[in-house]
């Protein structure tokens, strides 16, 4: 028996926990000069299509590198410049280098995007905004302009306004499906869950195998309670073995979730321990692995499971309450260990 009432259940921190928006698409690399042959790039430029599109990003950055100085006047050599260099997590120099760009050409809409692109990535808010707005001054119809400025507003708190965005870039490209995903998460943080889940749907309708778009659709499905709908997907997200071990800690952890409220409390123990193999800094699957092994009466494997956390999260708000539970569990693992020994001197 428990005798911190406050812990018995799971926490749901957060339950669910949804997938973050995808990054926006830079746009496509320019296709200068085209190729010689069959696939065959037969200049400087050519060869860093080559390699952007193949994801060697430092090669294609060199070479560029090299063309801009033979041609420093080609906004569009900038401009592919700067999308390998925010390709390589560079974005330092992947600002200056579609700043160059627009220097060159301040209509190039495809530049103000990228750049507006960036500058949220970097969080750089106010930069991000001017660039989509002195874009959208160009080409007020152009769709991922009002994204970007969507995402701008969402990040600085403006719900409203990214929503009115979000809907324009749709009306300009229906099957945009960054921005639909990005809107489906605004409406998530809204709590308008039927809105939600109608974008995160219309995200897989257009692109089936999405694994971010089926786990935030099974987070809608959870906090609608929908459960068996919710399983059914984390489930299918995990049998595709996704390489990112943070999409795949997710799906554990919600199927932990799913399988706790259905009462399969040994379910729910292995999502919460598989999810902390891929995750070992997972603060809310160390506590709702341990509120379980309490409940299954399994206190010595509770105890090890808070003190992990407290190590792993020594400043954690709950700091208090966890040290007590873990002395709590301290005093009744060492009376369930000397028991038996207790009893058996009692009788002589």
């Amino acid at each position: 028996m428990s005798a911190c009432t406050g812990m018995q259940r799971p926490v749901e921190a957060p339950p669910p926990k949804p997938v973050a928006a995808p990054p926006m698409h830079l746009v496509r690399f320019a296709d200068l000069e085209g190729p010689s042959g069959p696939g065959k790039p037969h200049s400087e430029a050519g060869w860093a299509d080559f390699y952007y599109k193949r994801g060697d990003f430092k090669r294609s950055i060199a070479l560029l590198s090299d063309a801009v100085a033979k041609d420093e006047g080609n906004g569009v050599l900038w401009r592919n410049l700067g999308s390998s260099y925010a390709m390589d997590d560079d974005f330092d120099n992947a600002v200056l280098c579609f700043e160059r760009a627009l220097k060159r050409n301040p209509s190039d809409t495809k530049s103000c995007y990228d750049l507006s692109v960036v500058q949220g990535w970097k969080g750089n808010l106010p930069q991000a905004e001017s660039a989509a707005k002195d874009g959208l001054a160009v080409a007020p119809m152009h769709g991922g302009l009002h994204s970007s400025l969507g995402n701008v507003y969402d990040d600085e708190g403006h719900p409203d306004q990214a929503l009115r965005e979000y809907a324009t870039a749709l009306r300009v490209n229906p099957r945009d499906t960054v921005t639909r995903f990005n809107r489906g998460g605004l409406y998530f943080k809204l709590k308008q869950l039927g809105a939600a889940e109608g974008d995160f749907d219309e995200v897989l309708r257009i692109t089936p195998r999405d694994l971010e778009a089926a786990q935030n659709l099974a987070a809608v499905y959870i906090l609608q309670n929908r459960l068996p709908e919710a399983e059914k997907l984390n489930e299918w997200v995990v049998r595709q073995h996704p390489q990112d071990e943070d999409t795949l800690e997710n799906a554990y952890f919600n199927l932990g979730i799913i399988y706790d409220r259905q009462n399969r409390v040994e379910h729910a123990l292995n999502m919460y321990q598989l999810a902390l193999q891929q995750a070992p800094w997972d603060a809310a699957a160390y506590v709702n692995a341990a509120v379980i092994l309490e409940r299954l009466d399994r206190r010595s494997e509770a105890l090890a499971y808070w003190q992990k956390y407290q190590r792993l999260f020594p400043a954690s708000r709950r700091a208090a309450e966890i040290d007590k539970r873990i002395q709590i569990l301290l005093k009744m693992v060492a009376l369930d260990q000397g028991g038996p020994a207790v009893a058996k001197a009692s009788t002589r």
